[in-house]
């Protein structure tokens, strides 16, 4: 990027100019990627319709599904998805194979709610003790305010996402949530 090039694009308006450099630094900034696969083949245009469907331009938020049978790729799309746009968002967490987690525990909502709250917490460290209402007042704090990106693979039961709050009406404006899963019935009414 020639710095010059782009001050006089912007007819010396400094303020444009220091706003643009801002924008390339943060999209210059690769949050952690995630291992997508060894091969993935065929799994771009996948992609693309998923960024299409998310419409990440509006200034709403927007829940989207993944919907399908086991093996067919979902969480390998979302992984690619993640990958690409989670520099986009203020604030950006990949929950994988919730089910698996929600099945070992008779705690298993303020384990997953844990999880969130660390994945979104500045210092990852930030957790709840023993209530499941605690957690969800705890994760709408974090998202206050913030264009979130969260992705939550393999949900399985409607409970998982009420144990962590995902309404619409709890986000602020961009942001987007993720869902994979097998079973339609598993959204519930979102």
């Amino acid at each position: 990027m020639d710095l010059f090039n782009v001050y006089m694009e912007f007819g010396r308006d400094e303020e444009k100019f220091v706003r643009k450099i801002v924008k390339e630094l943060e999209t210059m900034q690769n949050p952690q990627e995630l291992h997508v696969a060894d091969c993935p083949v065929g799994i771009q245009p996948r992609v693309n319709e998923l960024i299409s469907v998310l419409n990440l331009e509006l200034n709403n938020v927007s829940i989207v599904a993944v919907l399908g049978i086991r093996g067919i790729g979902k969480t390998t799309i979302a992984k690619a998805t993640y990958n690409k746009i989670a520099a986009n968002f203020e604030s950006h967490c990949f929950l994988e194979d919730i089910h698996q987690c929600c099945g070992k525990s008779s705690n298993w909502k303020v384990s997953l709610q844990n999880e969130l709250i660390s994945c979104l917490s500045p210092n990852g460290k930030s957790r709840i003790k023993h209530c499941h209402n605690d957690g969800v007042t705890k994760i709408r704090k974090l998202i206050c305010g913030q264009k979130v990106l969260i992705v939550l693979d393999n949900v399985d039961k409607y409970e998982q996402l009420q144990a962590l709050g995902i309404r619409p009406e709890c986000f602020y404006d961009g942001s987007r949530i993720i869902v994979t899963t097998r079973d339609r019935h598993s959204l519930g009414i979102l």
